[in-house]
């Protein structure tokens, strides 16, 4: 019943002929109102169902890749640190034995050197015995002994015979026969035979040595190649194990590396998961609870209208609308004249040109609208946003009568004190209906455009009603003044009416 007659007090202070009829349209409007904002969020709501759902299933699949993942990459990892183990054992293996072989070939090319130079030394030393041995024996045979023995390829001879393997009768017989005063005559075929047996053993030593020496060569060759090219094996079996190593620390890096993005994926997408799911069922929770209360308001509405076509309703009503004082009327606004020498001093009103009115926006100390505001009664005082309307009797734009104000001489000047006045506008679907300019001093209404929300404020508040020439100075905790003081507020409202929201206008008017 409280509510029944709350709402028809609303209808009564209403101004017209069938009140309860037009809160009733109120209502079905405001009900109709409602279904459609919930036909909105519901399909709002099916929407952000089916991105929660998508984008939740595609977090999850994601994740649950990347852990299927990360055990084949570590296990790929353990197998090349393996690998690398390996490869480094067989690596220093090789490297040891291309020492060892490296090592046997340098000896063995050292002792080969060593002994060939012992060859050539014992084979030169030997050519040049049998070339004096050959002499000797030349000399022997043709008499020329004696001339022989005089010289140095005697004594070589000698120290041959010397350290030759002889039997010592034959030494001592060829050493007499070679002594220089000795007897060398082709007769003494003694001493010649042995001088001729001496020399063919040597010879024949030689012929060995010299196969001795073919023979050594010939193998030290054979062990070279084969140390050579066990070498030249080891060297590519080295590189290879090392390209191999090298490749496998690249290959481990990579997968260290593919590791951890893997796991900062993981765990970045499961924190996105749990964020997402978090929103997604706070979001949700939300919905039930708003359709729960548009449930109710709808079943709210309609019981009211069920209400006020009852004939309970109509009794109320006329009881309430005989009751109802009828509307105050709106407080008229106050216009004064001040007088000023302005041949004294500076008038000291800042005032605002960016539109037709001329806005005092500022009273300065120690002017001549401060001294009269000191002299004069209170309620001819000049306050910041009144509006001078003339000056010395003269009307005009702003710019005209800021002109006149400067002229140094007693001036008359007409002043309409600014009313102000607050509109709470609650959130409705419909456009605010409001032509706008944004002005230094607040934003100016050009219009007040049909079917708004502002034509019904107008409708049903007549004595404080929206009109063009108004100034919207405030909107919730957005006020306009300054150089982009008024377009931020001309913005501020724009995005209110956007959206519908409820939003307070503070305005000034003038007479």
């Amino acid at each position: 019943m409280r509510l029944l007659a709350s709402l028809l007090l609303l209808a009564v202070q209403v101004s017209c002929k069938d009140p309860v009829s037009r809160v009733s349209r109120l209502l079905q409007q405001m009900q109709e109102r409602v279904s459609k904002q919930g036909q909105v969020e519901s399909k709002l709501w099916d929407e952000a169902k089916g991105y929660c759902k998508t984008n939740m299933d595609s977090f999850e699949e994601e994740i649950t890749r990347i852990e299927k993942r990360l055990p084949i990459i570590q296990s790929e990892m353990s197998l090349a640190a393996a690998q690398q183990v390996r490869l480094k054992a067989d690596k220093d293996a090789a490297e040891k034995e291309h020492v060892d072989a490296q090592s046997t070939l340098n000896g063995a090319r050292a002792l080969r050197q060593s002994e060939s130079k012992e060859y050539d030394r014992a084979r030169a030393e030997t050519l040049r015995n049998l070339a004096s041995i050959d002499k000797a024996i030349a000399a022997m045979k043709n008499g020329g002994a004696a001339s022989f023995l005089q010289t140095g390829e005697a004594d070589l001879v000698r120290q041959v015979v010397a350290t030759a393997n002889l039997r010592v009768s034959d030494r001592d017989t060829l050493s007499a026969a070679l002594m220089p005063d000795g007897n060398m005559e082709p007769s003494s075929s003694i001493a010649l035979g042995i001088l001729k047996s001496m020399r063919d053993t040597m010879d024949e030593d030689q012929k060995a040595a010299d196969r001795r020496e073919a023979a050594a060569v010939a193998s030290f060759l054979a062990m070279a190649r084969a140390k050579s090219a066990e070498i030249a094996a080891l060297d590519g079996e080295i590189e290879t194990k090392t390209t191999r190593i090298g490749e496998l620390q690249v290959d481990m890096a990579n997968k260290q590396a593919d590791l951890d993005r893997s796991e900062e994926t993981c765990s970045r997408n499961k924190k996105m998961l749990d964020d997402l799911t978090s929103t997604c069922t706070s979001q949700e929770k939300e919905w039930t609870s708003r359709s729960q209360l548009r449930a109710e308001e709808m079943k709210a509405i309609q019981e009211t209208l069920e209400i006020l076509s009852s004939e309970q309703a109509r009794q109320v009503f006329d009881q309430a609308r005989a009751a109802s004082p009828a509307p105050a009327p709106a407080p008229a606004l106050e216009v004064f004249t001040i007088e000023i020498d302005n041949a004294a001093g500076k008038v000291g009103m800042i005032v605002d040109l960016s539109d037709e009115y001329l806005i005092i926006t500022d009273i300065q100390p120690g002017g001549l609208a401060d001294s009269w505001n000191k002299a004069c009664k209170p309620e001819e005082t000049v306050k910041k946003y009144d509006r001078i309307r003339a000056v010395g009797g003269r009307t005009g734009k702003a710019g005209e009568l800021k002109t006149l104000l400067g002229e140094k001489t007693k001036l008359k000047v007409e002043i309409a004190r600014s009313r102000e006045t607050t509109v709470s506008l609650p959130r409705e679907d419909k456009k605010l209906g409001l032509k706008l300019s944004a002005l230094r001093l607040g934003t100016h209404v050009l219009e007040v455009t049909p079917g708004g929300r502002i034509e019904a404020w107008n409708q049903a508040n007549p004595a404080i009603a929206i009109k063009p020439g108004h100034r919207i100075m405030k909107v919730d905790d957005v006020e306009g003044f300054g150089p982009v003081g008024g377009q931020a507020l001309f913005d501020a409202v724009q995005a209110k009416a956007k959206t519908f929201a409820a939003l307070e206008l503070k305005l000034l008017s003038w007479l």
